[in-house]
């Protein structure tokens, strides 16, 4: 509903601007349930947004603590290699035994051109123990090598904080006209 709400006020609104700035999107850290904020990724809100609004170009995060960049020392599953039970082979049937043994069927074989069976070890699988990624790791992993991260301290751009939001979202601005083909990501740092 929000994104219908978004695209039909862009399409109202817009007369011609190449950039349409978005706030208030991305903010699931501010939900106080970690199941609440599990079920709503940052990763799943991007790419609707993605997918439903336009490219994004860039992200701005003006925020009280810093949001790292890294996985730390990612943990991959380990699969364990399933035991193979011997078979015994079983005597034959004594001649004149009516009760003789059923046939066992043999499994079917693959046939010629036919997929293999998708497998889950063939694949290299992280273990994230409900932990989600932050925006920044998901913005960096989408955009890959264009990826341009910025990290500043809110003093920077004056005293009070009305100013310091003014003038990071004016810097904000400047970066993303910069680096039009690469992507930015710039963090805003307050003091609590």
């Amino acid at each position: 509903m929000i994104i219908e709400l978004i695209n039909e006020t862009i399409s109202k609104r817009r007369t011609g601007e190449e950039y349409i700035l978005l706030e208030g999107l991305c903010n699931n850290h501010k939900l106080e349930n970690e199941d609440d904020k599990l079920s709503y990724r940052f990763m799943d809100e991007f790419l609707m947004i993605q997918k439903c609004i336009g490219p994004v170009s860039g992200i701005i995060s003006l925020t009280f603590k810093e949001e790292q960049l890294t996985d730390g020392q990612a943990v991959y599953e380990q699969f364990e290699e399933p035991e193979v039970e011997e078979v015994k082979a079983e005597a034959a049937p004594a001649e004149g035994d009516e009760e003789a043994a059923p046939a066992e069927e043999a499994p079917p074989a693959e046939e010629e051109g036919a997929k293999p069976k998708w497998n889950p070890k063939d694949f290299q699988w992280t273990i994230t123990n409900r932990k989600s990624k932050n925006l920044a790791m998901v913005y960096r992993d989408y955009t890959g090598a264009s990826f341009h991260s910025v990290c500043k301290k809110a003093e920077e751009y004056g005293d009070s904080s009305v100013d310091q939001i003014s003038e990071a979202l004016k810097d904000f601005c400047q970066t993303v006209e910069d680096h039009k083909d690469g992507k930015c990501y710039t963090q805003v740092i307050f003091k609590e």
